[in-house]
């Protein structure tokens, strides 16, 4: 009777399918992202790009001294995302904090009146567990 091998060509199959690397669905993917990427933000009116993590002021101060014929309020002209982008709040502050003054106030329910410990008394509450009566130790 011969030792077989299957458990360590198995694992020989394995690592080897690990070091063969990406399959070309996965190249495809990959280059698809890469290219999205790329071109995260195209000025429309010199095709510069711009990285996808970039922030508005940034492609504000590129509006700005690349194209100064354009005002404060034309930044859809360059690029899509910051068609309603305002100069003098580029982190939102100001309309997130307008939008929160803008938010129904709930009422407050009134709160009952407490009763006192007297009243509770005198309505014929215990204050404890009633004690029972059974076989006991005599």
């Amino acid at each position: 009777m011969g030792g077989g091998n299957a458990q360590k060509s198995a694992a020989a199959r394995e690592k080897n399918l690990k070091n063969a690397g990406k399959t070309p669905e996965q190249r495809a993917a990959a280059a698809a992202k890469a290219a999205a990427d790329r071109e995260g933000f195209k000025c429309k009116v010199c095709m510069t790009t711009f990285m996808i993590n970039v922030k508005p002021p940034t492609l504000y101060l590129h509006m700005t001294s690349k194209h100064p014929d354009m005002g404060p309020g034309d930044c859809g002209k360059c690029f899509d995302s910051m068609a309603d982008y305002d100069p003098e709040d580029p982190d939102g502050k100001k309309a997130a904090a307008a939008a929160s003054k803008c938010t129904v106030v709930k009422k407050k329910k009134a709160k009952k009146p407490e009763a006192s410990l007297d009243d509770l008394l005198s309505a014929g509450l215990s204050g404890g567990k009633a004690k029972k009566k059974g076989k006991g130790k005599k």
